[in-house]
């Protein structure tokens, strides 16, 4: 999260003074589809239709939300995944309700000081839960180390660019853009199944030549992709016969994860202002 959604986050009365904005609920929308899951049921349901996955992100949630979320993809017969971020109290639960339902776990990289704890839990939960997936970050320097210590449990890997700064990472885009195709390749070559999440057309069209010229079927990746970015993209890709995954975050806890969405990329920042103007 950068500084501007962690203030949000920590300031209660600016959270306030901002979600009951008009004009910002009309830009969240295309973020955030909803505060809970009866909010976004149908529009998951016509995504599974479709053919695409689903990894639902409860936003800021709890062992509760996340136990709701499982039951929720189960019943429904959903093709879903949970985005699970670590530390989490009652954790055990809700690795058990997961297994018990057959509905995939995803865990994220959320702190940098909690990454060798979460690349721990995950071991553990990959031993149990076999279709569990580690989220990656290719900005920081250890990753490629992380991708052979891993490598024991035959780990599925969602590879992001990731948003941890210091003197442990990357810091250029360029840096950053290399070593994420460098990664891509790394994991592919030890047949590890990768998922690339990430909007860049130059990465993907690289990675899909890469994975051409080396044979490599496309049931051993795939893409996800953040609901309301590149919907054009992920089509084109769905239509080409890759398998591609939407995450969606919902939670009434929306204004940070909202203003983050913005900030990450021009082109969002571009659709915020056009939303402005028309007004």
């Amino acid at each position: 999260m950068n500084f501007i959604g962690k203030y949000v986050a920590r300031n209660e009365l600016l959270k306030k003074i901002l979600s009951s904005s008009d004009l910002l609920k009309e830009v969240a929308g295309r973020y955030v589809l909803g505060k809970d899951l009866e909010d976004i049921s149908v529009a998951v349901k016509d995504w599974n239709g479709q053919g695409f996955g689903v990894i639902l992100y409860p936003i800021e949630a709890g062992a509760p939300e996340y136990l709701d979320s499982l039951k929720f993809l189960s019943e429904k017969e959903i093709k879903g995944s949970i985005s699970l971020r670590t530390p989490l109290k009652n954790m055990d639960s809700v690795v058990e309700e997961a297994i018990k339902r057959r509905v995939r776990l995803e865990l994220d990289m959320r702190n940098p000081e909690t990454i060798d704890q979460t690349l721990q839990q995950y071991s553990e939960i990959k031993r149990k839960h076999a279709d569990s997936v580690i989220c990656l970050q290719a900005n920081l320097y250890r990753t490629a180390a992380d991708i052979e210590e891993l490598s024991s449990v035959s780990p599925i890997v969602r590879l992001v660019k990731g948003a941890f700064d210091g003197e442990n990472a990357y810091q250029t885009k360029e840096e950053i853009d290399l070593n994420f195709i460098l990664l891509a390749k790394k994991l592919m070559d030890k047949g590890i199944k990768t998922y690339l999440a990430t909007h860049d057309d130059k990465i993907i069209k690289e990675f899909i030549k890469y994975a051409k010229d080396m044979e490599i079927q496309k049931e051993h990746f795939g893409f996800q992709m953040l609901h309301g970015v590149r919907a054009d993209l992920q089509e084109g890709l769905q239509k080409e016969g890759h398998e591609l995954w939407k995450y969606l975050a919902y939670g009434e806890d929306w204004v940070p994860y909202c203003i983050n969405r913005i900030l990450e990329r021009k082109e969002n920042i571009r659709f915020a202002l056009e939303t402005i103007l028309r007004k």
